[in-house]
């Protein structure tokens, strides 16, 4: 498998070289960068998508 890119979030713009997990939690003491990266399929390929944590 190749590197997973990030969409949205505190990480936009770079992968995960392994793309093994299915959700990847990101908790930054109650900043706007705290929810959770999600892996899915967009236009054919994997990526990890950008939930924001609800308030």
């Amino acid at each position: 498998m190749s590197s997973v890119p990030y969409v949205g979030g505190p990480f936009a713009g770079g992968e995960d070289p392994t793309g093994f997990s299915d959700v990847i939690e990101i908790h930054r003491g109650g900043s706007h960068e705290s929810g959770r990266y999600v892996r899915t399929e967009k236009d054919g390929r994997l990526v990890y998508v950008w939930e924001p944590q609800e308030s």
